[in-house]
């Protein structure tokens, strides 16, 4: 199985490292490595036999650059996808939205237990599942992360559009069935995907999400549209709320 190594530190000795790594189905752990020859003592297993034999079915995610029509350079996502794909044959499409705005999607480390294995479900049921690194995530530059700047969901929305067109061009994507799920800022991104592309997202669930900034904006995410004082304007307009009337497909929207 693929291990990422995440963080590291080294022994006052000099003699061992303490290392956390994690994996696309591990969550993360500690191990014990010699400085000189190499070899690995594992400190912490928190996985029971039944998930071990489990997760040795699941679908690997691909890593993969995405052209962007928008933005100089590209896009990266985590693609899960039948390890082969029958001819001719076009397969709906879930975009998963990861929330927290500033993080990172697109890599092997396990970042939610929960949504990889709906995401493993999905694709046992035929579907193309993509977790897509948008505009505002972390991990690819200042210019990346400070284009959403007061501007919040509109670059993203548009970032999901190249995200679906490149499945369709490369993977055999369904662009006529696609849906999308997100929780969080993932949930927020779920609104705006079903009121400013309605044409594309047939259908959309929405957990947890941000509705109305001017309730949010203390949150790190709704601090990139300064304050309701200084920018009201901006605040209105990347308003999930604001943009509601534009719904024209089917919306469930999952919150406590």
């Amino acid at each position: 199985a693929q291990v990422v190594l995440d963080a590291f530190r080294l022994s006052p000795d000099g003699r061992q490292l303490a290392v956390r790594h994690s994996g696309p189905y591990l969550p993360l752990q500690l191990s014990l490595v010699d400085a000189d020859s190499g070899a690995t003592r594992r400190i912490t297993d928190t996985q029971g036999e039944a998930i071990k034999a489990r997760a040795v079915g699941l679908v690997q995610p691909r890593i993969l650059p995405i052209p962007s029509s928008r933005f100089p350079g590209q896009l990266w996502g985590r693609l899960l996808r039948p390890a082969t794909l029958e001819p001719g044959r076009r397969y709906p499409v879930v975009l998963i939205l990861h929330g927290g705005n500033g993080v990172q999607a697109a890599t092997p480390r396990l970042a939610s237990a929960r949504e990889a294995l709906f995401a493993n479900f999905l694709v046992g049921q035929g579907y193309l599942v993509l977790e897509p690194d948008y505009r505002g995530s972390l991990g690819y530059g200042r210019d990346f992360r400070e284009s959403v700047y007061r501007r919040l969901g509109f670059a993203e929305v548009e970032d999901l559009r190249d995200a679906v067109a490149y499945l369709v061009a490369e993977h055999q994507g369904a662009g006529d069935r696609v849906g999308a799920y997100g929780c969080s800022y993932g949930g927020y991104l779920g609104y705006m995907a079903a009121f400013l592309a309605p044409d594309l997202f047939k259908a959309v669930t929405a957990a947890n999400g941000f509705a109305d900034w001017q309730l949010s904006y203390a949150d790190n995410s709704g601090k990139l549209l300064d304050s309701p004082e200084i920018n009201p304007a901006a605040f209105l307009a990347s308003s999930a709320t604001t943009q509601a009337h534009q719904l024209n497909g089917q919306l469930l929207i999952v919150h406590n």
